[in-house]
């Protein structure tokens, strides 16, 4: 698909994925995934190049690109891949 998406993490009492879950996205597409925390979370940024981390509001996967999102507690979520846009 050429369109662009957003994937909201939605807060802790509307999602049922477990703590210490993971799932990955790949965008096989032309467009833009953006991967939007939801209201009340935090989105950390793993540079598995240098091996830091910063807080996001969004990150933008490009196409070709690939993220695993981890849910570490009730409002803490990594994102770490390539072709990630913090």
């Amino acid at each position: 698909d050429g369109g662009n998406w957003t994937v909201t993490l939605e807060p802790s009492a509307s999602l049922r994925i477990p703590l210490g879950s993971s799932f990955t996205i790949l965008n096989a597409g032309s467009g833009t995934i953006t991967v939007a925390e939801g209201v009340g979370d935090t989105l950390f940024y793993m540079d598995v190049g240098t091996g830091g981390q910063d807080t996001l509001g969004s990150a933008d996967l490009g196409p070709g690109g690939y993220c695993t999102i981890y849910r570490e507690s009730a409002t803490n979520w990594f994102i770490m891949g390539a072709g990630i846009t913090p």
